[in-house]
């Protein structure tokens, strides 16, 4: 996995987070599910999930923006994401 390449760097600190806009903001949340090893996940915009369950796996602040007007992601969509990361035991 990626986390293991960077967390192996002598030029970093051994900390790994990742952020992505549109497409990438579902990956950046992709590798959050995937690994014990992230300490952080910024979205900007990105498909979002609303399954508290799936989302027990993250145990780091998550940051997220999406627009109110965005035709993609609806304010709904984002209050769901919000409730099963909270409920799922996220931040």
């Amino acid at each position: 996995m990626p986390h293991r390449l960077f967390k192996s760097r002598k030029d970093v600190n051994g900390k790994v987070a990742a952020m992505g806009w549109c497409y990438g903001g579902g990956v950046a949340l992709s590798f959050a599910l995937g690994s014990e090893n992230h300490e952080g996940t910024a979205i900007f915009h990105g498909r979002l999930l609303d399954d508290p369950e799936r989302m027990k796996s993250i145990h780091h602040e998550v940051y997220g923006t999406c627009a109110a007007k965005d035709q993609g992601i609806s304010p709904e969509h984002v209050g769901n994401f919000a409730s099963a990361l909270r409920k799922g035991g996220g931040r």
